[in-house]
């Protein structure tokens, strides 16, 4: 699991430079992002911790889907959904739900 998540961290850490290097960050990107934050801070408002995996999954799919880089978004796609969902689900469960919204704003003040 480790090997995974720390692959899909440099993966999205990538994606998320090559949006900001690219000069592709404009208003639907950021009306994404603001959406996809919503959805996280409810999922954690809700105490439903596999909504949460859910807008966690949803966050960076549409974060990754802006970095104009098709062979990194297929990288990053590639994970199959069920081992994908299953290793978030784990994280999710042993970490405490508004911890998950908090490692995301960093991302939100990045773009």
């Amino acid at each position: 699991a480790a090997e995974i998540f720390g692959l899909r961290s440099v993966l999205n850490a990538y994606a998320a430079r090559l949006i900001s290097a690219k000069g592709l960050i404009n208003h639907e990107l950021l009306e994404e992002m603001k959406e996809a934050m919503v959805e996280l801070d409810d999922a954690v408002r809700s105490g439903d911790r596999f909504r949460l995996v859910l807008a966690d999954e949803s966050f960076h799919h549409r974060l990754n889907l802006y970095c104009g880089n098709a062979l990194l978004l297929n990288h990053l796609e590639s994970l199959p959904a069920p081992t994908r969902l299953l290793l978030l689900a784990v994280q999710t469960l042993e970490t405490d739900p508004a911890q998950v919204s908090f490692n995301h704003r960093p991302i939100m003040a990045a773009i």
